[in-house]
């Protein structure tokens, strides 16, 4: 039984590895920044900065990195 519109493909749980590995990065970072249940503009700063490195990272990453196992 096919639901969807003629896709056969499944849907694997199976990441390559630097998709996880920035996921758990961004979750340990806002996690650390606000655990004390407040914040502030340097926190928030911070947090920006962090993810602009993750998203330079993958821009510039190679294409062996990006790609499934």
């Amino acid at each position: 039984m096919e639901l969807g519109l003629g896709v056969k493909d499944t849907f694997t749980l199976i990441f390559p590895k630097w998709d996880v590995i920035s996921v758990l990065f961004g979750v340990f970072a806002v996690t650390y920044l606000y655990i004390e249940g407040k914040s502030n503009y340097f926190k928030g700063a911070m947090l920006l900065l962090a993810y602009c490195v993750l998203m330079c990272a993958f821009m510039y990453a190679p294409p062996e990195l990006s790609m499934d196992p």
